[in-house]
This record gives structure tokens, C-alpha cells and sequence, in this order.
């Protein structure tokens, strides 16, 4: 399902400013969509719209080309055929997995075979008789998708799905649940405030700021390429510096991100070192160059010391420079 949001708009307080200002953006078919940003940027309301949990003030919400929103028009969340999961997944206590899964299902005769089939497109066929206090984080919210599958919804909206786990289970579960999603065709929108989530299960990102888009385009295309300073900032480490510099015919800002820095003997360009962290598979080193501290992510074989003086070199390709 194609869906489409045309300068959507909505206020809470009508004295305040708006929770969602002015937006507009498409969910193309099979289509996996993140909304990114900081608490308060306006995600979550987006995705309540897009759900019937709340009204819009002005604007345009379609399925495909059925107008399911609008300031005169809110079609019921029932009526809309998506799928739900919930941050803290929502299930049942008092029912088994089988009961969890086919609890939206209406009809008893199909129950067993869609449990079954959606057991196996999610990797946990024989859980049938568990409870959800019997299950792992991540097996709980396999559950919960496959809950929010079990109507053959159209639209899946996932509210930061992945803020219940450990950084080591949030790895494994991003891919399974991008696999999931992406086997099961439905289009899908996930809020989330971590730009991790966003890179790796997106296919199309949208950063949020203030009610407003910041930007919105392909993983890679925002990381290498922000529009403003926010955006550099917000999808990982970024040194933000005047290009003049390194080129003093030139002028502007540029993002220079810290992997795109390299330590040797053969850099054009010499700094200091203010401090360094061994994090394991990198050292990270802050260097002040020209009143400016410059972040570097460099290979931990690398030793260094705070006060020592290093050469360093820009991989020019990557720098970008913001407007």
C-alpha cells in the first residue's frame, strides 16, 4: 500500500506550536519508513495519525487513493487495515503465544494454519502453548509482529521497536525484523529517536525537528550529505568546521565525519592531541587543529598520547560541504 501525507498539520494547544507542522511525505509499496529524531520532534504524533489515534487540523492523509484523514474526516483505526506493535509490545499476560498471535482473527477455522505460517515467517515454530513471561525480549516482540500480521494489515506501524533491548539482542533483532517485514510485503513506519535503527532497517529515512522536516531521502544519501548542521549531528559523530582552514581561498562550513580522518606520517595537515579512548575495535582522538578540535576514529593498533604532536590527511571525496 502506497501511502501519502499531504501538508499535514496538528496542534494540541491551539496558544502553542504545533506538534506536527506542516508536513508531507510518501510511503512508497513494501516500503520500509523511518521516522527519526529527539524526544519531541513530532514522530510520534505522525504515527498516531497515520494510525486514527488522533485527529489532524489541516491537510491530507490516503491509502493508496482512499482519503482516510483530513480536517472534516477521520477514519477509525479499525477501518484502516494496519498493524500495531507497541513499544512494550502489548501482550496478552494471560495468553499463550497461539492466543496472542490469532487473537484478531475472526475466523476459528483458519487460526491454527495462519499461527503456524506466521510462526515460521518469524522463527519460533513450537512456542505455541509459551506465555509472554516465558519468552525472551526478542521472542516477545516477534510475537507482537507476528500479532500485527496476523490480519494481513496493509501498513505496519512500529513504535521505537527496539528500545526494550540490549544493544547486543537490538543487532540481531534489527535484521530478523527487517527480514520479516520485508518477506511479509506490507508497507511499514517505524518511529525511532536512535539513527542506528534508522541506517540499518530503513529504506527511506525522514529526521524530525520541532514538527517539522529536517530532511528526508535514503540512508546514505543523509549521512554523507546533510542539509543542516542538526542532521550531520544527529545520524552519528560529525565535526562540523570552516573550511578555510584547510583552503584559504575557500569559505563555508563543511561536515567532515570522524572515520574519514587518517593518522599517518604522510598527512598534509598537523594537530594535537588532546585526549584518546580505546573503545575496543577503535581509538577515538580528539586533535586540535587551528583553535578547531577535530574528532578521529582511527584503527587500535594506533597508540598516541595526549600533547603529541601527529600528522593527519582528509579523504576529500567524503567531505560535504552544508548550505
Amino acid at each position: 500500500m502506497k501511502v501519502s501525507l499531504n501538508n499535514v498539520t496538528k496542534t494540541y494547544d491551539l496558544k502553542g506550536s504545533p506538534a506536527v507542522n506542516n508536513i508531507s511525505f510518501t510511503v512508497e509499496h513494501g516500503e520500509i519508513l523511518s521516522l527519526l529524531g529527539p524526544s519531541g520532534c513530532g514522530k510520534t504524533t505522525t504515527l498516531r495519525l497515520l494510525a486514527g489515534f488522533e485527529a489532524l487540523d489541516s491537510g491530507f492523509i490516503y491509502f493508496d487513493e482512499k482519503l482516510i484523514a483530513s480536517a472534516n474526516l477521520t477514519l477509525p483505526p479499525e477501518e484502516r487495515n494496519i498493524g500495531m506493535v507497541f513499544q512494550d509490545y502489548a501482550l496478552f499476560p494471560h495468553l499463550n503465544v497461539f492466543e496472542n498471535i490469532t487473537f484478531g482473527i475472526r475466523d476459528k477455522k483458519i487460526k491454527q494454519q495462519e499461527c503456524e505460517r506466521l510462526l515460521r515467517l518469524i522463527n519460533l515454530t513450537g512456542l505455541e502453548k509459551r506465555y509472554p513471561h516465558e519468552l525472551s525480549g526478542g521472542q516477545q516482540q516477534r510475537i507482537a509482529l507476528a500479532r500485527a500480521l496476523s490480519t494481513k494489515p496493509s501498513l505496519i506501524l512500529m513504535d521505537e521497536p527496539f528500545s526494550n533491548l540490549d544493544t547486543s539482542l537490538k543487532k540481531q533483532m534489527r535484521d530478523e525484523i527487517k527480514r520479516i517485514v520485508k518477506d511479509s510485503g506490507v508497507s511499514a513506519v517505524m518511529v525511532t529517536h536512535d539513527p542506528e535503527d534508522a541506517l540499518v532497517m530503513a529504506d527511506k529515512i525522514i529526521i524530525m525537528k520541532n514538527g517539522v522536516i529536517e530532511q528526508q531521502g535514503l540512508p546514505h544519501e543523509l549521512y554523507k550529505r546533510p542539509a543542516t548542521e542538526f542532521v550531520a549531528r544527529f545520524l552519528g559523530e560529525a565535526n562540523i568546521l570552516d573550511i578555510s582552514s584547510f583552503k584559504e581561498t575557500a569559505t563555508g562550513k563543511v561536515v567532515l565525519r570522524p572515520e574519514d580522518i587518517c593518522l599517518s606520517k604522510e598527512g598534509i595537515y598537523e594537530g594535537v592531541v588532546e585526549k584518546s579512548q580505546y573503545l575496543g575495535n577503535r581509538v577515538e582522538v580528539a586533535l586540535l587543529y587551528q583553535n578547531q578540535t577535530i574528532l578521529a576514529k582511527v584503527p587500535n593498533t594506533l597508540v598516541v598520547e595526549n600533547g603529541q604532536r601527529i600528522s593527519f590527511s582528509i579523504n576529500w571525496d567524503s567531505v560535504y560541504f552544508l548550505n
